[in-house]
C-alpha cells in the first residue's frame, strides 16, 4: 500500500518536471504549447484516476483486514471465556468432592494408604480407593 502511494507521488513529480519543462519551451512554441498543456492535463487526470484507485483498493484491504482482526479476536475471547467457565465447574465439582469426602481427603493427604483411611473410617477399601483417584484426577487437572 504504502509502496503504491510512493509510486504515484513519483509519477506525479515526473508529471509536474515535464510540466514545467513544456511550459520553458512555451515562450518559442506557443502552438506546441497548447498541444503540451492538453496532453499534460490529460495525463494529470488519468493519473489522478488511478492514484484514486490505488487509494480505494488499499482502503479496501485495510478494511478486510481490520474486520478479520476483529473476528479474530472475538473468537479468541469466547475462547478464553469458555475456558474460564470450564475452570470454574471443575473447581466447583473439586471442592464439592473435598467438602463431601473430607475426612477420607484429610487423612489421605496425611499420607495414609486408602487401605488404613478405610479401616480407621470403618469403609469399604474399593469406596476410599475410588475417592482417592478422584481426588487425584481433580487434583492433577
Amino acid at each position: 500500500m504504502l509502496n503504491d502511494i510512493l509510486l504515484a507521488i513519483g509519477i506525479t513529480t515526473v508529471i509536474i518536471g515535464i510540466f514545467i519543462t513544456v511550459r520553458e519551451k512555451s515562450s518559442e512554441q506557443s502552438y506546441n504549447n497548447q498541444n503540451n498543456y492538453s496532453e499534460i492535463e490529460q495525463l494529470h487526470h488519468e493519473i489522478s484516476y488511478s492514484l484514486k484507485n490505488i487509494l480505494n483498493d488499499s482502503l479496501n484491504q485495510i478494511e478486510l483486514k481490520t474486520e478479520h482482526a476483529i473476528q479474530s479476536i472475538e473468537l479468541k475471547v469466547a475462547a478464553l471465556k469458555h475456558e474460564s467457565e470450564e475452570n470454574k465447574e471443575s473447581t466447583r465439582t473439586k471442592n464439592k468432592l473435598i467438602t463431601k469426602h473430607k475426612d477420607i481427603y484429610d487423612l489421605y493427604t496425611e499420607g495414609l494408604s486408602p487401605r488404613e483411611i478405610a479401616i480407621k473410617l470403618n469403609r469399604g477399601v474399593g469406596e476410599v480407593e475410588t475417592i482417592v483417584s478422584l481426588l487425584k484426577l481433580e487434583r492433577d487437572k
